[in-house]
């Protein structure tokens, strides 16, 4: 066995950055609208529109354009059942606030109809908004304040799957119990919902998608707490800030309702019952500042055993916590999949063997997942796999009497050693040749070994190696 890249990771602190990529951020504050109250109107919007063309966006919103910058929505618009309108966020700024007026359609839209990202559409979603749910009561059970992610499309009036909705999450009464809010994954609005909130406070919401295409590969992101966790494809996270900074996680690892539409946009809406009025202010839509946590572990280590198999393999220094590990597996050191899992078991050192290695670099990445459900990561270590020089390996005759044929077929020029080896592993012959690109042919002097079984095995220079047995006379 060669070990290719060997790394350690001691109990030592080990920094990690928190990079964050924002794709749009709007905090509704414009220093020279001091004094308005009421820049936005229901007539900043007109739909939905009846061609590719929106039917008006005021002249005067700042906060939205059909060709939106980063800190626009494509449209904001109420229809006739609803007004829209700037008031003060208790801090010297502004917010945005949507009522419903009346009526059982859709109102009060904002909607970022175009990708998130100007050069392509992500996997991952961190969405962050403060909201102030208005008192509610029980003749108010039917309201709903809805963010939405997905396809988005000019006619973003309707929730059903055509118009591209990729899934959601609501705010909405508790059952018509007054002064209660739930906040809810809209999927399952009976038994999925956490009733604990009250209104007239802000509050943070922090919603979190990870759209990959496979339930293995997990996305990591800072929670507003400042820690690690992690949330698999095709399934999403929402927290609640409170206005005391009391952080909760209150769904978990919910089911994406159309995991194949891209997060191409995002748009908040209030719909069916009238008259509650939400306040918004402080979005924020980013990648999450995506990191990795190490584990408390006194080695990682990562070595090839031939050309397609590796193992990795651990030490714990203090794992009274872990529930299971997780070995996980990338080709191009950013998106990594599952493996395979190894249960703790409480001893210190584990290994786990991947058969499936493949040429160029693999990089691996150990997941620790505690008791409490949250999952915390090692470092990166990887394994280098380059094609092996030798593509053919040939003796003739395969019973021996002193001298064999040894031919080579080899993918390119290199130094290779020519190792043999007696039934129980005894080296007892080796010598060193130069090879060249194509077919070798060496004379292998066996006469003086004893009678029985051997084998004969070649390594090149990246320690690949092939094997062939033979039979002494």
């Amino acid at each position: 066995m060669k070990k290719i890249y060997t790394a350690f990771l001691f109990v030592c602190a080990f920094t990690v950055g928190n990079s964050q990529k924002v794709y749009f951020k709007q905090t509704f504050d414009k220093p020279y609208f001091s004094g308005t109250t009421n820049f936005l109107t229901s007539g900043d919007y007109y739909g939905p529109p009846t061609t590719s063309i929106y039917n008006q966006i005021a002249a005067s919103c700042d906060y939205s354009s059909p060709t939106p910058d980063s800190t626009q929505f494509t449209f904001i618009g109420t229809g006739a059942a609803g007004v829209d309108s700037l008031v003060s966020d208790g801090n010297g700024g502004y917010a945005l606030q949507l009522q419903k007026t009346s009526g059982s359609s859709n109102s009060c839209t904002l909607e970022r109809s175009v990708s998130v990202s100007p050069d392509s559409i992500p996997k991952f979603l961190f969405i962050s908004f403060d909201v102030t749910p208005s008192d509610f009561s029980a003749s108010k059970a039917a309201n709903s304040f809805y963010c939405t992610v997905g396809k988005l499309l000019d006619t973003l009036r309707s929730e059903s799957a055509t118009t591209g909705l990729a899934t959601r999450l609501a705010i909405s009464p508790n059952g018509g119990a007054t002064n209660i809010f739930r906040l809810r994954d809209p999927g399952t609005p009976v038994t999925m919902g956490v009733d604990s909130f009250t209104t007239g406070s802000k509050y943070t919401v922090s919603f979190i998608v990870n759209g990959a295409s496979d339930s293995t590969l997990y996305h990591t992101y800072y929670t507003p707490s400042g820690i690690l966790d992690s949330v698999k494809g095709m399934h999403w996270d929402a927290w609640i800030t409170t206005s005391s900074g009391v952080t909760t996680k209150q769904l978990s690892s919910r089911v994406m309702a159309n995991p194949t539409n891209p997060l191409q946009g995002f748009r908040f809406l209030v719909t069916n019952g009238p008259q509650v009025a939400y306040t918004l202010d402080n979005v924020i839509v980013s990648d999450g500042g995506v990191a990795t946590l190490p584990i408390n572990l006194a080695k990682f280590d990562a070595a090839k055993i031939n050309a397609t198999t590796a193992s990795i393999s651990w030490t714990v220094a203090n794992a009274t916590n872990v529930k299971q590990f997780q070995v996980t597996k990338s080709i191009d050191g950013s998106t990594f999949k599952s493996i395979g899992v190894v249960s703790f078991s409480g001893i210190k050192a584990y290994s786990f063997v991947d058969n499936n290695l493949t040429l160029g670099t693999s990089f691996y990445r150990l997941s620790s997942i505690d008791k409490n459900g949250l999952t915390h990561y090692s470092n990166v270590v990887t394994v280098i796999n380059k094609a092996s020089s030798i593509a053919g390996l040939y003796l003739a005759p395969n019973l021996i009497r002193n001298t064999a044929t040894l031919t080579i077929d080899a993918a390119k020029k290199d130094y290779i050693t020519i190792k043999v080896f007696d039934i129980i592993g005894r080296a007892v012959l080796e010598k060193a040749i130069n090879i060249l690109e194509g077919s070798n042919k060496t004379n292998v002097d066996l006469g003086a070994l004893k009678t029985g079984s051997y084998f004969l095995k070649t390594v090149a220079s990246d320690g690949s190696s092939q094997t062939t047995r033979f039979e002494k006379l």
